[in-house]
């Protein structure tokens, strides 16, 4: 059930991305500036979210995550690992 819920979110969130990205006037480079922050804050994330109680792994999952959501997908990962889902 958790884990329906997430992949719900995790989904419509996308969705929103996807339509963020298409309304700029520089869609490609404002993707690819949203690819680079989403995974430098998972790297961020993996190495001192051990002081918030919640290390990140680097994992396919949550890189694809990073780097389609953003910063957004790294808090919603970090947020999930803290409810134990």
């Amino acid at each position: 059930m958790e884990n329906t819920i997430i992949v719900c979110l995790w989904i419509f969130i996308t969705l929103i991305m996807i339509l963020y990205y298409r309304k700029k006037k520089k869609p490609l480079k404002n993707f690819l500036f949203g690819v680079l922050t989403g995974l430098i804050a998972l790297a961020a994330a993996n190495q001192f979210g051990g002081c918030l109680g919640c290390k990140v792994n680097i994992n396919l999952f949550n890189a694809a995550t990073a780097a389609i959501l953003g910063i957004p997908g790294v808090l919603m990962i970090m947020i999930a690992q803290l409810l134990h889902f």
